[in-house]
């Protein structure tokens, strides 16, 4: 029986987020959640703005799943981000106050971290 074809995997980007994916700078996000099975190594994956177009197209490498209190400085390399605060800033923006998806962010709130390299 054949495989039927994989749709494109997408991660989404706010217009902010996306001068470094533009520009490929930008190979990392996190995201709310464990989503190591909707992002594995080796998923084609296409790189858009937020109700917008398609910015790059890239290919997963890694994808770490951690509690927020256990994220250090080293995971923000390939971000665009240089201290911890600007991170939880960033995500409180998008997660607590536009998407709603949580009250507040703690130590244990799962998130995962998704590495891509450009195609």
């Amino acid at each position: 029986m054949p495989k039927s074809p994989q749709t494109q995997k997408c991660l989404e980007f706010l217009p902010e987020e996306s001068v470094g994916v533009y520009g490929r700078k930008k190979t990392k996000t996190f995201r709310l959640g464990d989503r190591s099975r909707d992002f594995m190594p080796g998923d084609n994956v296409s790189l858009v703005v937020t109700g917008g177009p398609e910015i790059a197209q890239g290919k997963i490498s890694a994808v770490t799943v951690k509690n927020f209190g256990d994220i250090d400085v080293d995971d923000l390399a390939g971000t665009g981000l240089k201290y911890l605060n600007a991170l939880l800033d960033a995500l409180e923006s998008i997660y607590v106050n536009s998407l709603q998806k949580i009250s507040k962010f703690s130590s244990d709130t799962v998130m995962s971290i998704i590495e891509w390299t450009y195609r």
